[in-house]
């Protein structure tokens, strides 16, 4: 039975999908305010990089911090979605993991089934 008549798991793919875009949205929504907040109460000069023993190696202003702040921050969801994205299209032989068989035996991939 195809997902348009209400069978299969197409509508539940759907609900999951929209889901992770409603988290990932929440997400991004909390660091900014978290940027936001962190614009208010940083003080003028904010250490970015501590050595290994503990001690600050990189102080910067509080726009610099910010600044890289933010483009971590989207650099990172642009990583997650682009991630997303691409494992859609991978192809099941980039799947390493124990019991492949298992993970990769779904309604789609097994043989003699209607998708």
């Amino acid at each position: 039975m195809s997902s348009a008549t209400g069978g299969g798991t197409g509508g539940r793919d759907e609900r999951l999908r929209e889901l992770v875009r409603v988290a990932m949205a929440l997400a991004c929504a909390a660091y900014a305010g978290v940027l936001l907040i962190a614009a208010v109460t940083l003080p003028d000069r904010v250490p970015i990089h501590f050595g290994p023993g503990g001690e600050a190696d990189r102080i910067v202003g509080r726009q610099e911090a910010l600044v890289t702040f933010a483009v971590l921050g989207l650099g990172i969801a642009v990583l997650m979605v682009g991630l997303a994205r691409w494992m859609r299209r991978a192809p099941l032989t980039m799947v390493n993991v124990p019991h492949k068989d298992w993970w990769t035996a779904t309604r789609r991939y097994r043989p003699g089934t209607v998708s």
